[in-house]
């Protein structure tokens, strides 16, 4: 039994149809994270005529993402790693992960509010928010409400 399977049985997680999901203004978005054993899905939530995506794990921002991220209200970003090489030796995209220093940039060009997520315990909570303080961006915390 792959790893997979093997969650699926203990009952880590299970699927929804995505037309069940579109019943509650949901729609889940493949995106890039380099594993193919564990696909990733952005998660596109309409509500009221605002959008918000969600992606807590991602590993690149295709030009096949962007548009949908350009018309979002709203963006929660992962923030896994600020840097790519994020401790001496290591980086980011062998972790399948998009670091902070390289989304940001992208994300600003698009015009849209972001909040960034899902950070890594290696990481500095101040050092990424001060890093984002740049774009005008927030590091989500424990609490966070957002208004519509």
């Amino acid at each position: 039994m792959d790893g997979v399977g093997f969650m699926l049985s203990q009952k880590y997680f299970h699927f929804a149809s995505s037309s069940e999901a579109v019943k509650f203004g949901i729609r889940l978005v493949r995106v890039s994270h380099g594993e193919p054993m564990f696909p990733t899905d952005a998660v596109i939530v309409e509500m009221d005529g605002h959008r918000l995506w969600y992606s807590p794990d991602i590993k690149s921002l295709g030009t096949d993402i962007i548009p949908m991220i350009r018309d979002s209200d709203l963006v929660i970003f992962d923030s896994t790693f600020l840097r790519e090489e994020w401790q001496s030796g290591k980086f980011a995209s062998k972790f399948n992960h998009l670091a902070v220093e390289f989304s940001a940039p992208v994300l600003s060009s698009q015009g849209v509010k972001v909040i960034y997520s899902h950070i890594n315990h290696s990481e500095s909570d101040q050092q990424v928010s001060a890093f984002l303080e740049k774009y005008g961006y927030r590091f989500a915390s424990d609490g966070l409400e957002i208004e519509t």
